[in-house]
């Protein structure tokens, strides 16, 4: 009686572990990234986004996202008149907004309201920037104030409508109210060769999908 018992909890709880492997969630998160950078890491800054997961085969999901970025940095200099210091640095900002759609596999898929999924995929990006391909610098002495100039030069097109690539590795936990909270790590990188990277959050809402 007792090892009939015991077969049927296993068995019981081999069903509920099966049905949550099986889970076909829909959701619509926000992704926000506050450790942000591009390029070679020199410019820092965020990026934040909307993204839509619908599943669309077991472990398969197919992602739609809308995305937002803004990064800066600068060449420091400093110029000294009549006795004072001025912050005489070059800056650089680049901003852009960005549609794109990834394949999700899910390595862990959903057991226990868990989830590690990976993915990768293609996007679209309008960019501005004031970031130059080449700088030079030097100094002016007039008495005993110096000054600053710089000179640069833009070889790329302003704006830019650039064709590109991305890839995330996320963790998500889905509560029994479905709200949902992960972590994500991002990289993407496009034709004109700009590489952005971040470590972010997302928090949703997910919704198991019915199927008929």
């Amino acid at each position: 009686m007792k090892s009939t018992k015991i077969i049927f909890v296993i068995a019981l709880l081999l069903v509920q572990f099966a049905h949550a492997q099986n889970k076909k969630l829909s959701y619509v998160a926000v992704q926000a990234f506050p450790i942000s950078f591009h390029g070679s890491g020199d410019l820092g800054g965020i990026q934040i986004g909307v993204q839509h997961g619908s599943p669309i085969h077991k472990r398969w999901d197919l992602q739609t996202m809308l995305t937002t970025s803004m990064h800066h940095g600068k060449f420091e200099a400093e110029d000294r008149i009549f006795g004072f210091n001025f912050d005489a640095s070059l800056r650089e900002v680049t901003a852009g907004i960005q549609v794109g759609q990834s394949m999700a596999y899910r390595l862990l898929g959903r057991s226990d309201n868990h989830s590690l999924e990976l993915s990768a995929g293609y996007l679209l990006r309008y960019q501005l920037q004031t970031v130059s391909q080449s700088v030079s610098r030097s100094t002016s002495i007039v008495g005993t104030d110096t000054y600053t100039q710089f000179s640069f030069r833009h070889d790329g097109p302003f704006p830019q409508l650039n064709l590109g690539y991305q890839v995330q590795i996320a963790y998500n936990y889905t509560t029994t109210k479905g709200w949902m909270m992960g972590t994500v790590i991002h990289f993407q990188n496009d034709t004109w060769g700009d590489v952005i990277t971040g470590i972010g959050l997302r928090v949703g809402r997910a919704w198991e999908k019915r199927t008929k």
